[in-house]
């Protein structure tokens, strides 16, 4: 199945196999947003509403299953009809998921991601351990990461902030930028390719709608200010909404997360700890818990200065959420689940 308009939204080989593969009859399309029940696909009979079959609503084991901003999904309906039914989900790709705020259970953020701009202001407002924890969900999800480093030209001091990053993220791709005055803008489009998809991740008032409004070369996207007080903004994204971008890139916009719940297994937040990683390597115990063990690499590192204490409280804090997820029996559940569904897609016909 191929269409242009589907391949300017991303539409590819890998898509095209799996389609293919799945042998299931009913055109396709890619949800460009989500508002409540209803979702906006663009397909095949060109943009339209599309709300979950009551039969998919009843199949799916997990609303993780359910559609997101991002995911193919086959549609039902007339040729030429503003409505669908959407009767299934195409196998992701990639994925974004944090823990569902007071729940045990993952909550997708985005679908079939290319990259992830994960947006930081250089301001009060700066926390290279919410970065950590968004960098572990990218990994989670097979996404690559860009660092975004947005209100450069307010920064206190520039120079240190490069600093800690370059000691913290050696190996993630950064670009430091000021989305209202445009510097270092043309750096950041380049790494946005034609047919791939990106999502913005990042707090409220971190930039994210001015930076996609300077990308679209536009200011139709609403933007806010910050609170004086502590720096912190209001949501002015309401929805994950999908954008094309002038060079053919394509861009998910997100609301700011209030709360970045590790979704991974433990392995997942030793690839952002790789330097801690590297250290429990020497450790006396095969299972150090980096706490309280004698003969501790990880704790010798931290008492002689080579370790920093922010990063490794971090490391333990997020290494316990991650043990959490691991030990729920509702997670294993989820897991066997996950398998089950795509390998018999065929009763989603």
């Amino acid at each position: 199945m191929e269409d242009v308009m589907l391949t300017e939204l991303g539409w590819n080989e890998y898509f095209q196999k799996s389609y293919e593969s799945a042998g299931i009859a009913l055109p396709v399309g890619r949800v460009t947003a989500v508002h409540a029940n209803i979702f906006l696909v663009t397909g095949p009979w060109g943009p339209l509403e599309a709300q979950v079959s009551g039969r998919l609503s009843h199949l799916v084991p997990d609303a993780s299953f359910l559609p997101v901003t991002g995911d193919w999904v086959y549609l039902m309906g007339d040729e030429g009809s503003a409505h669908a039914l959407i009767s299934g989900v195409l196998e992701r790709r990639t994925s974004l998921s944090r823990k569902k705020p007071g729940a045990d259970t993952p909550q997708v953020l985005a679908a079939n991601v290319d990259r992830i701009l994960i947006v930081s202001a250089l301001d009060e407002t700066f926390s290279v351990s919410r970065i950590e924890r968004y960098l572990s969900l990218a990994l989670e999800g097979g996404i690559g990461p860009i660092l975004v480093f947005n209100k450069m030209d307010l920064a206190a001091d520039l120079e240190s902030a490069r600093e800690q990053v370059a000691r913290t993220f050696p190996d993630v791709p950064c670009a430091y930028i000021s989305a209202v005055t445009g510097a270092g803008m043309e750096g950041l489009e380049g790494t946005l390719a034609a047919g791939e998809t990106a999502v913005l991740a990042g707090p409220s008032g971190a930039g994210k709608s001015t930076i996609l409004n300077r990308l679209r070369g536009d200011e139709s996207i609403r933007t806010g200010a910050v609170r004086a007080r502590d720096g912190k903004g209001r949501h002015t994204t309401s929805a994950r909404e999908i954008y094309v971008l002038p060079g053919g890139a394509i861009v998910i916009d997100t609301p700011g997360l209030r709360e970045v719940g590790i979704w991974t297994d433990s392995d997942g937040v030793e690839e952002v700890f790789e330097d801690i990683h590297s250290l429990a390597a020497g450790c006396r115990f095969g299972d150090c818990t980096h706490t309280v063990e004698p003969g501790c690499a990880v704790i010798e590192a931290l008492a002689s200065g080579v370790l920093d204490e922010r990063r490794y409280g971090n490391y333990l804090k997020m290494r316990s959420e991650a043990g959490a997820k691991e030990r729920s029996p509702k997670w294993k559940g989820i897991s066997r689940e996950i398998k089950r569904f795509y390998a018999h897609s065929d009763k989603y016909k």
